[in-house]
């Protein structure tokens, strides 16, 4: 038997482009979220199975959660940063947002690479810290 989660009344962002033939957001398109007020998300064996607005179709109503005053994120991926983190990648995020891709000519040599943070935390382990008194 599948396992199956519902969420219902949330407001839902999504990436999902309105045509689903024309594939994943990329470049400019990836400013505009897909807000869905209030809607239902469907996860059926940890996939999605359905997205929608207002109330779900009837034959997926069993075993609701309700999340109204939430936000969910379908498909949202959290990438990680390290604990020691001594900077920030807001260069690396404004080029993808233009458009850009590690693999162009015009992406900065060490943007999407770990070089930057290595080097910042380097040097931040030679900076003095403060002590307590």
């Amino acid at each position: 038997m599948p396992s199956a989660a519902l969420f219902t009344n949330a407001r839902i962002l999504t990436l999902a482009q309105p045509d689903a033939s024309s594939g994943p957001r990329r470049g400019e398109s990836m400013r505009d979220l897909g807000v869905i007020e209030r809607g239902y998300v469907h996860v059926v064996d940890g996939r999605i199975a359905a997205v929608g607005a207002g109330d779900p179709p009837s034959h997926i109503r069993t075993g609701a959660s309700n999340r109204e005053g939430c936000v969910v994120m379908p498909a949202f991926v959290d990438c990680h940063t390290h604990a020691c983190w001594g900077g920030d990648r807001y260069g690396e995020v404004a080029q993808r947002l233009a458009g850009g891709s590690p693999t162009s000519t015009s992406w900065p040599r060490a943007a999407g690479s770990c070089r930057p943070c290595a080097q910042r935390e380097k040097r931040l382990r030679r900076a003095p810290t403060a002590r307590a008194s």
